[in-house]
């Protein structure tokens, strides 16, 4: 939520403008791995507008995390039931977008699609939230707000990316084998993967947050692996059509 007073001060025109930059580059550069795992052409404008869906899962996560509290459950009363649910909430949120504007509109997809049109609305999501991140800290001053983005590329944005393409790898999956087991094993593993996240930067004001990046850099890899899997069998698809 924005205070009132960083609210006033961030939609400044220099601030607008230097927050809007700093909150769009970290995401521009995990764009660019998305471009050069997936080599299809796809369309400018649809991938805009899949970036764009991850407002709406950022609405949906708010009213979502909104009722948590409602109801009692917050980062202080139950830490870790409080980042379990919401975990599940944003990357279910970032899902069903996906699902209803994407998936059930356009057919079936390529399985890599799949995983990048995942990865995109995750990155609508978190250049969204890192425009409101970075208009909270706005007094901070332009320093503070450098360091933000940067922990934010490594860190949060990472997450969001690997989560979702997770997700999108088990989607695949189930949907080629008719199986829900392979869909519900990677959305398992991504909620448990953010969950953990916020739990380790939560716990002892953060002094756990070394041990994120040993597990956001072993999911990396596994996500690498599946781009390599989806890719192989892309291939053997390719050379062998009549398989």
């Amino acid at each position: 939520m924005f205070s009132f007073a960083s609210q006033l001060v961030c939609f400044q025109d220099k601030n607008f403008l230097y927050v809007l930059v700093l909150a769009f580059l970290p995401i521009w550069l995990w764009l660019g791995f998305l471009k050069r795992e997936d080599k299809h052409h796809e369309s400018f404008y649809r991938w805009f507008f899949i970036f764009l869906l991850g407002f709406g899962a950022l609405i949906l996560s708010y009213f979502g995390e909104n009722f948590l509290t409602q109801i009692g459950l917050t980062d202080q009363s139950n830490p870790s039931a409080y980042f379990f649910y919401s975990a599940l909430i944003e990357e279910l949120a970032k899902f069903l977008i996906v699902f209803v504007f994407v998936f059930s509109w356009q057919g079936q997809r390529q399985p890599i699609e799949v995983m990048t049109d995942m990865g995109l609305v995750a990155l609508g999501f978190a250049f969204f939230e890192n425009f409101v991140v970075l208009c909270n800290s706005v007094l901070a001053g332009q320093f503070a707000l450098i360091i933000i983005a940067i922990l934010r590329f490594l860190g949060a944005n990472f997450l969001h990316l690997l989560a979702s393409v997770l997700i999108g790898f088990g989607y695949a999956e189930s949907s080629k084998l008719r199986r829900i087991f392979p869909f519900l094993i990677s959305f398992v593993f991504a909620v448990a993967l953010h969950s953990s996240y916020n739990l380790l930067i939560a716990l002892n004001n953060g002094e756990n947050i070394y041990y994120i990046f040993p597990i956001l850099w072993a999911a990396f890899f596994l996500v690498l692996k599946e781009f390599d899997i989806i890719k192989l069998k892309d291939e053997r698809v390719r050379l062998h059509p009549s398989n």
